[in-house]
C-alpha cells in the first residue's frame, strides 16, 4: 500500500492554523453515510466543472467511479488537476484535497474499490474486462446558470 501524504497543509481561513494531515485522514478513511464529496475538474475552456460523486477513502488514498463518457472523465483524461471537497459531521466539518486524479486499471484494485463500495454503500458493483459495472443511480434535473461580476 502507497500512502499518499501532502505536500503541504493549508488552512482554510488565513491566519489560522491547517488541520494536521493525520486528523484529516482519519475524517476521511472513516466512512459517513451523510458524507458528500464534490469533484472539481478543468473543463476544455477552462471553466471548473464541479459535480457530487460517491467516493470512499481505501489504502490510502481517495476512489470515486464514474463512466468514461461523463464530462468529468473526459477533463480528467484531458487534465488529471482537480480537487475533491468533503462535508463531515465531524469538526472541522470540510476537507478539500488537491492533486491528480488517475484511472486505476489494475484488476485487483479495481476489485478491492468494487467491493470496498458494496460492502460500505451497499451498492452492488462488478468488474468485468477492467470495467465496473452496476445499477446507476437515478439522474437528477440539472440547472445550468451563468454568473457574471
Amino acid at each position: 500500500m502507497v500512502e499518499h501524504t501532502p505536500v503541504v497543509e493549508q488552512p482554510l481561513v488565513d491566519g489560522q492554523s491547517a488541520t494536521p494531515w493525520s486528523e484529516g485522514r482519519q475524517r476521511l478513511e472513516k466512512w459517513e453515510q451523510d458524507r458528500i464529496y464534490w469533484l472539481a475538474t478543468v473543463s476544455p475552456d477552462g471553466r471548473p466543472h464541479v459535480r457530487p460523486i460517491l467516493g470512499l477513502w481505501l489504502d490510502g488514498a481517495f476512489y470515486f467511479i464514474t463512466a468514461e463518457t461523463t464530462r468529468k472523465a473526459r477533463n480528467l483524461a484531458a487534465d488529471p488537476r482537480c480537487a475533491i471537497a468533503s462535508s463531515s459531521t465531524a469538526l472541522p466539518a470540510v476537507d478539500v484535497v488537491e492533486g491528480d486524479a488517475f484511472k486505476v486499471t489494475d484488476d485487483a484494485k479495481v476489485r478491492r474499490v468494487a467491493d470496498a463500495y458494496a460492502s460500505t454503500m451497499q451498492w452492488p458493483l462488478e468488474v468485468r474486462d477492467g470495467a465496473v459495472l452496476g445499477p446507476m443511480p437515478r439522474p437528477r434535473v440539472r440547472r445550468r446558470m451563468r454568473c457574471s461580476s
